[in-house]
């Protein structure tokens, strides 16, 4: 946690109120803690007699972090020192432009979104799932990628509490396939990709919901629980009679660690299935930048940040730099404080120099 105190005229939508000057019964809002995500929120804060208030600079979509800053410049130069080129990206060639994409890929998404529901729903009461609507949604995501390498990818930013567990797999299928398009993947490595992903955490609807949505801290037990629903994936994407293995391991393997620290075999290294040592990157990622019951969503940079000190202990580092480069430091849809102290959201990444994103102020 990050505590800042900031006068009540220096608050933006998107920050993250810890506490304010006054008491509970003197503010309008339901809790103490929130998040100001309207002009109707900031006009309300404006007007309830508080002078300044605690923002947690950690929370919310507001980035504390300027484009100028050395935040932007440490992350290029861990690329560079390892030798990779950020322009690397800029060379895969789009052939629709990026907002023409959008329409379609937008439909794709929300097509997807409701096939995944319903593969939840018939797992969940073990009945079959239609295979060929999940491979036909995710051909579907992989031409959109081809077409235009940041569409998709954006749409991945997409977020909802209430139906997370839907969203969250959505997402980390969308930037499993973008990433494995930036690791030239062809087609059909990509579609595995893309249904592993869909389906990693398939295993959960027979976990008890009380332990999933549970806010406080998981016991012992709940969490040798949890730890069984790579295990069920498994075991639901195996019925599947022309899936094939890397997307199996994907599901299985996930939650392992590249020092040998996760479950539930405690692979090491190159042992773990590449396609999941995708999908442990951007699973992690996802549920940082996600409100849950027992924390709020990270922004993306801070999220960005905390993975990188986790690096070569929890990650394949070449990936999670690969995965960095494909996002860009500020991802799209990042609130972000200018230089000039106006407020933009990067609407597009800028391959050929990361540290400065295309942004509508």
């Amino acid at each position: 946690m990050a505590i800042k105190k900031l006068s009540i005229a220096e608050v933006k939508i998107g920050m993250y109120v810890h506490s304010l000057d006054i008491s509970w019964f003197q503010h309008p809002f339901l809790r103490n803690s929130f998040i100001i995500s309207s002009e109707e929120d900031l006009a309300k804060l404006q007007k309830c007699g508080a002078t300044y208030v605690y923002v947690d600079t950690e929370r919310g979509l507001y980035n504390f972090e300027t484009i100028n800053q050395d935040y932007g410049r440490d992350l290029v130069s861990k690329w560079r020192l390892k030798g990779i080129d950020e322009g690397e990206c800029a060379k895969l060639q789009d052939i629709v432009p990026r907002q023409e994409e959008l329409k379609t890929s937008r439909k794709i998404y929300y097509q997807t979104r409701k096939i995944l529901e319903d593969a939840y729903h018939r797992a969940a009461r073990g009945k079959p799932i239609n295979w060929n609507e999940i491979f036909k949604v995710a051909d579907a995501a992989v031409e959109s990628v081809f077409r235009n390498k940041d569409a998709f990818l954006s749409l991945g930013m997409i977020k909802n509490y209430d139906a997370y567990t839907f969203y969250h797999s959505l997402n980390v299928s969308c930037l499993c396939i973008t990433v494995g398009r930036y690791l030239l993947f062809d087609k059909e490595d990509l579609i595995a990709l893309g249904v592993g992903a869909l389906l990693h955490d398939i295993g959960k609807v027979r976990i008890p919901a009380k332990i999933i949505n549970k806010p406080g801290r998981l016991t012992e037990e709940e969490f040798s629980i949890i730890k069984k629903h790579p295990e069920y994936s498994q075991e639901i994407l195996s019925r599947c009679p022309h899936i094939r293995w890397d997307s199996i391991h994907l599901a299985y393997q996930h939650h392992e660690r590249f020092d040998g620290s996760g479950y539930p075999l405690g692979l090491k290294g190159f042992r773990i299935n590449q396609f999941a040592l995708i999908a442990a990157i951007a699973d992690v990622f996802d549920a940082m930048t996600s409100d849950r019951p027992y924390r709020s969503a990270m922004s993306p940079a801070v999220a960005m940040a905390r993975m990188l000190e986790q690096g070569e202990r929890d990650f394949c580092f070449s990936y999670l730099l690969k995965f960095i480069q494909c996002l860009g430091i500020y991802p799209i849809g990042t609130v972000v404080e200018l230089d000039s102290r106006q407020i933009g959201i990067v609407t597009e990444i800028n391959h050929l120099n990361l540290e400065r994103p295309i942004i509508l102020a």
